[in-house]
């Protein structure tokens, strides 16, 4: 829903106003008066109070429109909610900043990634802004620090900016579906899936999400004359090389540029071909495998999204004097050379040239990402079971959280996992599983689980369903207890060697897949991947519409 601002009483000057469509920006609107005429109308304007910075008071376009589609518990989606407010807030009326809802509709009844919590803060959320449009981003940014409980946060919100729960409690019952359902129907119209998903002046926005890159973003479309840019520094400038090969099919580097522009805008690009003696020099030095790579220097460390934004550490890996990105985070897949690539196969267990494919699929066990991949792969299990390999494999952090014992599954916090140690003994019981008892029963028990337990409850929960499913509930637990360990290291270090780094990560026959999530996504990587294709492979699997997983991972 629209984000609308507090009215604003004073009267910015030298404030140039723009159309808000990206392909007129460069185009000026003159003020409507001049001269005498001008200063008149200037001191009225004073003397009444008018707002020449509001859409809703004077007509006037906003210079700058930033749709955000969120999902109200979703991390990514609130931290963007909140440095998108706080860099809006900088122009006074000059940015227009809307919030819509991911959600899925059936019937009066709706679905959300994070469950029925979401979808009634969704509805509350929905209802401040419709009956209290001035302080919505307030509420936003209240709820903001306690998003994961949803309700005591919003009863401490609207105590604090005094919101009336009378109204909204009314509101979510008269009209909540209604005005969820249209937030909704914003979100489809530009087929947003994962959150957060942004769009600047009706384009794409993939740039930086702290504050100062968001308002860094205003600012480009405003040619910098708001008064509020002379406060945004000049971007670090930042050396990056990209090397490639011209022989490589796989190496289109467009898509990755783009990215780094945004992210970095003082990147000054170089590309090397990799047959070149620099080239030759760069992958001696940074220990290179694929291609195509991507190379900065120490100045990444200066950068803004750098200090900001956590998440973007974790894609590169310090090298040499500089950082690289890490392959995975590129889809890097093109050898330089062949025995590199045959020592690779041989490392993760992947034998070309036998006609049987394999599936390596990562997850954690309460990632709802992986979960549904989990759910989108067993269909194609059930069509390719007799001709390729599945193999569920667990993503694990060292040193995650705050260690042993919530986390971690030993002292020295080198196994655990993102959601606590109740999902590292759900992944382990499920590794045992696949052990002892093969992929059917695997996909059986993991499937449940997904529905019936979760990652506050596993360890008590999971008995039950495995005794609804005839498994030895004691050979489980043996393997738990004496193999636990073990299982879940070599599915560190093989992830470490794909570079598995969040959940899911699928890789087929060794090269990482980053196709659509769906049942006959995959299904199409497997058969494309045999020597030659099965009659299986001609089958359709059946999946409802808007069967894709969404893009994002935990």
């Amino acid at each position: 829903m629209p984000v609308k601002k507090k009215t604003n009483k004073n009267i910015k000057k030298n404030v140039s106003k723009k159309s808000s469509n990206v392909s007129v920006k460069n185009s000026k609107k003159s003020f409507p008066v001049s001269g005498i005429i001008g200063l008149i109308i200037l001191v009225v304007a004073v003397v009444l109070g008018l707002i020449f910075s509001s859409k809703s008071d004077t007509g006037s376009e906003p210079e700058v429109v930033f749709d955000l589609y969120a999902m109200s518990q979703c991390p990514y989606g609130v931290q963007a909610e909140t440095e998108a407010i706080k860099a809006a807030q900088r122009f006074d009326g000059a940015v227009d900043l809307n919030v819509y809802f991911i959600v899925q509709s059936v019937g009066d009844v709706f679905q959300s990634l994070h469950g029925q919590p979401e979808v009634d803060e969704n509805m509350r959320q929905v209802c401040i802004q419709e009956l209290y449009p001035d302080l919505f981003q307030e509420y936003l940014l209240c709820f903001a620090p306690g998003y994961t409980s949803a309700e005591s946060q919003y009863a401490k919100c609207i105590s604090e900016i005094s919101l009336d729960s009378d109204s909204i409690f009314s509101c979510v019952r008269d009209k909540g579906v209604e005005l969820l359902k249209a937030s909704e129907a914003k979100s489809k119209e530009v087929g947003a899936s994962a959150s957060p998903t942004m769009y600047l002046n009706n384009e794409p926005y993939s740039g930086g999400r702290s504050e100062l890159d968001f308002a860094r973003s205003f600012c480009d479309l405003m040619d910098y004359e708001h008064e509020a840019c002379v406060e945004i520094p000049k971007p670090v400038a930042v050396k990056v090389i990209l090397l490639t090969d011209d022989n490589c099919p796989t190496c289109d580097t467009s898509s990755v540029v783009a990215a780094i522009k945004q992210l970095f805008p003082g990147a000054e690009l170089k590309t090397v071909d990799v047959d070149t003696e620099e080239g030759q020099s760069l992958v001696e030095d940074y220990s290179l495998t694929y291609l195509p790579a991507y190379i900065f220097d120490s100045k990444l460390l200066e950068t803004n999204t750098w200090n900001t934004n956590e998440q973007i550490k974790g894609s590169f890996v310090e090298s040499k004097e500089g950082f690289r990105i890490r392959d995975e985070a590129v889809g890097a897949t093109w050898f330089i050379y062949e025995q590199k690539q045959a020592e690779f196969f041989e490392s993760i267990g992947v034998t070309k040239g036998d006609n049987r494919p394999q599936i390596d699929f990562f997850v954690m066990s309460y990632c709802p990402y992986g979960n549904m991949a989990e759910e989108a792969i067993e269909p194609a299990y059930q069509v390719l079971k007799e001709e390729a390999d599945f193999n569920p494999k667990y993503v694990i952090y060292s040193n995650y959280g705050s260690g042993y014992p919530d986390y971690c599954l030993d002292e020295n916090s080198v196994l655990c996992s993102m959601h606590g140690i109740q999902e590292l003994n759900q992944n382990i019981r499920e590794a045992c599983v696949a052990k002892y008892y093969g992929m059917d029963e695997w996909f059986s028990f993991a499937l449940a689980m997904n529905s019936k337990c979760n990652s506050g409850n596993a360890d008590t929960c999971w008995q039950a369903v495995a005794e609804s499913l005839s498994l030895d509930v004691g050979t489980i637990s043996t393997c738990e207890q004496e193999e636990g360990y073990d299982l879940m290291l070599a599915d560190k270090e093989l992830g470490d060697k794909l570079g598995a780094r969040g959940s899911p990560s699928v890789f087929v026959e060794g090269a990482q897949y980053n196709g659509a999530r769906t049942a006959n996504g995959y299904l199409s990587a497997l058969c494309t991947a045999f020597d030659e294709a099965p009659a299986d492979c001609n089958e359709v699997i059946s999946e409802p519409e808007q069967a894709a997983v969404p893009q994002g991972s935990c």
